[in-house]
């Protein structure tokens, strides 16, 4: 793919296997520390626990299996990085540059993504529990598989975002905009986990005790939808085979 690190083509989704392609791998000793210049580096496996790292480039480097836990990223450039299998628990990730990321099979519980840029970022099979993302954008956000179990989305903005096979319960999406840039439903088939120009996807999820109280899809508030065998489609959201038992709308 253009970008290297994902061939929706082949998944349906990105892939943190694949290279990353037409970037010149950095010094691999630079030492992570504020504003470093660690672009392309190797530091899969490292610790970082608790490191400041604010502002530190780390555009198409390998994090895969680094241990960041309670690090601060905040501001940090993280395009196309491949953090897979990373432990970023508590970790501040504040208005960092995650375009393009790839956070699959990693652990970020109770880490703080608010303004963060998400772009296409991946997050599936992730344990994203009690994680932050307030008044945030998920644009073309993938979280199939992954673990929100009490995370917050409270007045975030959910665009063509797909939430597949979730674990959800307890999360907050109070005030949430779901919408599609296309300014409908998504409409691929029940067994895709792409993103789509057409709006966000749930599917196969469970958002038992979740809150949408105040959310609102493209053109109007958020209606309750519990679904056993079949889909139902409003303006900018898909629900299926999804369980809402105890959600607050």
């Amino acid at each position: 793919a253009e970008d290297g690190i994902r061939d929706v083509a082949v998944t349906g989704v990105q892939t943190c296997a694949l290279p990353i392609s037409g970037v010149a791998q950095a010094d691999r000793t630079c030492v992570p520390g504020p504003y470093a210049n660690c672009a392309g580096a190797d530091l899969d496996g490292i610790d970082l626990r608790g490191r400041d790292l604010h502002g530190i480039n780390l555009k198409a480097a390998s994090l895969k299996a680094a241990d960041l836990t309670d690090a601060d990223l905040s501001g940090a450039q993280m395009q196309n990085a491949n953090l897979s299998a990373a432990t970023l628990n508590r970790t501040d990730l504040t208005k960092a540059n995650l375009k393009w990321a790839c956070f699959d099979i990693a652990s970020l519980q109770r880490a703080d993504l608010r303004k963060a840029n998400l772009y296409e970022a991946s997050f599936d099979d992730a344990n994203l529990a009690h994680a932050d993302f307030r008044s945030t954008l998920l644009s073309k956000v993938t979280l199939s598989g992954s673990t929100l179990t009490g995370a917050d989305f409270s007045n975030a903005t959910l665009l063509n975002t797909a939430f597949v096979n979730v674990r959800a319960r307890g999360a907050d999406l109070s005030g949430a905009k779901f919408a599609g840039s296309g300014g409908g439903a998504m409409g691929f088939g029940p067994r895709s986990n792409a993103v789509s120009d057409s709006g966000t996807y749930i599917r196969n999820s469970d958002f038992t005790d979740a809150d949408f109280s105040g959310s609102r899809t493209s053109s109007r508030a958020l209606i309750p939808v519990v679904l056993n065998d079949f889909g139902r489609q409003q303006s900018g959201v898909t629900f299926s085979y999804s369980t809402f038992t105890g959600a607050d709308f």
